[in-house]
């Protein structure tokens, strides 16, 4: 459990700082924190212009609750979040200054011990890796791993005009073709769904692990102490567009 003012240096890292910013460009994303004592959490929907706006509200927030806080602040998305046009292309429609949705991500996670919740969401994975099917993953910052796939890999024509009901009944398809190739039948029959999950690079609000991004290769050799916040780094692309990579 690191302290709080290592969770701040973690986040204000030059490194670390920009990944969280650019999620914060193509999803929405809400920052949360408790006051110590206090009976609920406050969320602040994030929407910076750039960079250096996020890294001041990001500092006048510590400066003005310095010893205050109940561990850990976080961020958070979930499946009503929207998902944006990649920043590095067109961030915002012209006409209106507002940026383009292009869909919704979908998420599966087994909330065991870590392991067991790798071994079993990994069978269904491999589903996905023997199609071609593009996903992410990360460690939940807690036990778990958090399967993601995210808008950017569903067709142009679901991203180009996103409908939430046929976008759902969709990636429900997607589950039930995981469960009729691998003869597992547990979550992925209700991937559509409403679910919250940490954003990538943030510190699990109890338990102060980083939800870091994981590769395939990881999974076997990753270990949840891997996940500190001395310890944890970028994520090369992760945060970044993956159309070039979807065909």
């Amino acid at each position: 459990h690191p302290t709080i003012p290592e969770v701040v240096n973690y986040y204000l890292r030059p490194d670390i700082l920009p990944e969280i910013f650019h999620v914060t460009q193509v999803r929405d994303i809400t920052f949360i924190y408790r006051e110590s004592g206090g009976e609920k959490d406050v969320h602040i929907p994030l929407q910076p212009k750039d960079i250096v706006e996020f890294e001041n509200f990001l500092r006048q927030f510590f400066t003005q609750h310095e010893g205050q806080l109940e561990p850990y602040p976080w961020f958070t998305m979930s499946w009503e979040s929207a998902a944006y046009e990649n920043s590095t292309q067109i961030l915002a429609n012209s006409a209106t200054g507002e940026r383009r949705i292009i869909g919704w991500d979908s998420v599966i996670e087994l909330d065991y011990g870590w392991r067991q919740s790798f071994g079993e969401l990994k069978r269904g994975i491999q589903v996905l890796d023997d199609f071609g099917i593009h996903y992410r993953a990360k460690f939940s910052g807690h036990r778990s791993l958090h399967f993601i796939l995210p808008a950017e890999a569903m067709p142009e024509g679901f991203r180009e005009h996103p409908d939430r009901e046929r976008w759902s009944n969709t990636i429900n398809k997607v589950g039930e073709f995981v469960i009729t190739r691998s003869n597992y039948l547990r979550n992925w029959q209700k991937i559509g769904t409403h679910s919250v999950y940490s954003a990538p690079y943030t510190a699990h609000r109890y338990v102060g692990l980083v939800s870091i991004p994981l590769m395939p290769a990881d999974y076997l050799k990753f270990r949840p102490w891997m996940a500190t916040v001395h310890l944890t780094a970028p994520v090369p692309n992760f945060t970044s567009t993956i159309l070039s990579a979807i065909t």
